[in-house]
């Protein structure tokens, strides 16, 4: 079960990382996308680290 912690916390701190250089430059982040954007890095990267950090503190309670 501690493994499975610390995947999701490395995961959702790395999201976070990927937020702060989303922020910088969209198109390195999101070269799939035909439009790169703040907006979409938030949704995307940053609804990835809420769900992350959520998984987290769901295992850390068990």
């Amino acid at each position: 079960m501690e493994f499975f912690n610390t995947i999701f916390y490395v995961l959702g701190w790395f999201c976070l990382v990927c937020v702060l250089f989303g922020f910088i430059n969209p198109s390195i982040l999101l070269w799939w996308e035909d439009t790169q954007n703040r907006i979409k890095i938030l949704k995307v990267y940053g609804s990835g680290a809420l769900i992350f950090f959520l998984i987290f503190w769901a295992f850390k309670i068990l």
